[in-house]
């Protein structure tokens, strides 16, 4: 995760027109719907995420605690163990749904994947495995049984990407374990590749911008006012990675890292609307 780079091009103007747009369900088949914040210090990760985007974080009894927006359940914030002292794990995971889990792990591990948590039941809530493809990005696929997510608004997320340095290799991976159709969308700055289900483009899929990052699923969250979201960054004690600027997403993207040192995008939207009129 340490590997964002800071002079990684991607064709946001192209993924503006592809963002989420309504609440998904257990029946929307390879639409990225969860996400999970695994950190060393999820006592600071709340505090920041309340105050950049409004969250409301259940401290809860269990392990995972649940993360809400506008009365939506979104994602979730678990706490993991300092393995490696002086050095943070913490990041984004990106949750995918699928119709049949089971299939799905059985084909991710005849793929060549590995199987980090097999089938797991969660009381109410369905069931997920976690699996890493074989460039190294980890995954989480589910089958949720409630609804989760939300519509695409400030502070929820809005897109993802798979960055990884096997493209053919990774489209393969995806195309056997969820059913992705790898497709090519044109932009006014070039091509952009993404996964589809059922023709709806469900994710990015980019290179890696070089040999010291690794692949990884990177998450995108949508904000009204980017200016403002990167000042109140800083506040909170995060940190602006990569800043907007013209020739990355048209001064419509952020990464920004928060003080437990995960990586997150952050996504002009209020453009976006305005140029859609």
């Amino acid at each position: 995760m340490r590997s964002y780079t800071r002079s990684f091009v991607l064709l946001l103007p192209v993924v503006f027109c592809l963002l989420l747009t309504a609440p998904a369900l257990a029946a929307d088949h390879g639409q990225p719907l969860w996400f999970d914040l695994v950190t060393e210090d999820t006592k600071a990760a709340t505090t920041f995420y309340e105050g950049l985007f409004g969250w409301e974080i259940d401290p809860g009894r269990g392990k995972v605690l649940q993360i809400f927006h506008n009365g939506r359940n979104i994602a979730g914030l678990i706490k993991i163990g300092d393995e490696l002292p002086g050095q943070s794990e913490a990041q984004w995971l990106v949750g995918i749904v699928v119709d049949d889990l089971v299939k799905a792990v059985a084909s991710a591990r005849s793929a060549g994947g590995t199987i980090l948590r097999d089938v797991t039941e969660v009381e109410g809530s369905g069931a997920y495995a976690v699996i890493r493809d074989p460039q190294g990005a980890i995954l989480i696929i589910g089958t949720p049984t409630r609804e989760i997510g939300g519509p695409r608004e400030d502070g929820n997320f809005a897109w993802v990407e798979l960055w990884t340095d096997d493209l053919d290799a990774a489209a393969d991976f995806y195309r056997k374990v969820i059913g992705y159709e790898r497709n090519t969308v044109e932009g006014p700055d070039g091509a952009y590749t993404v996964f589809e289900t059922a023709g709806e483009p469900r994710a990015g899929l980019v290179p890696t911008p070089n040999e010291d990052a690794r692949p990884i699923w990177a998450p995108y969250i949508g904000v009204a006012d980017l200016a403002a979201t990167l000042k109140r960054t800083t506040e909170l004690g995060g940190t602006v990675v990569l800043a907007p600027r013209a020739d990355f997403g048209g001064g419509r993207v952020a990464l920004i890292e928060d003080p437990t040192h995960a990586m997150v995008f952050i996504a002009q939207l209020k453009a976006d609307k305005e140029n859609s009129r």
